[in-house]
């Protein structure tokens, strides 16, 4: 039996109010997280088990958003992207989602997968 996984859609920090965004309520099983910034600055995004920003966080990703756009040592990457195999992590009370740029804003999301 294959297992048929459900997605977030692109997030990024303009999705719900200011980044926050309820991905899922009730139980689930979260799979993976992928990310991705293609110019502009660092990006996270937080994972709460919960219907809101706090409570357990069950993942955080950040993506440095440094040697992108010519700066640094490897001037030739053009983006990067990033993925947390999370392996159906149990979530009893759903998936919440922050995401936020710490030092403004640029090209990045995130997409969660969950069943």
């Amino acid at each position: 039996m294959s297992q048929t996984s459900r997605s977030s859609g692109e997030l990024t920090e303009s999705s719900g109010a200011s980044g926050s965004v309820a991905v899922a309520t009730g139980p689930v099983k979260l799979n993976s997280v992928h990310g991705y910034v293609v110019s502009g600055t660092s990006t996270q995004c937080v994972i709460y088990d919960n219907t809101a920003a706090s409570g357990t966080i069950v993942a955080r990703m950040l993506i440095d958003s440094s040697d992108i756009d010519g700066v640094g040592p490897i001037a030739a990457i053009t983006g990067k992207s990033m993925e947390f195999d999370m392996h159906g992590v149990y979530c009893k009370k759903g998936i919440f989602a922050v995401i936020t740029t710490p030092t403004g804003s640029g090209n990045h999301g995130f997409t969660i997968e969950y069943e």
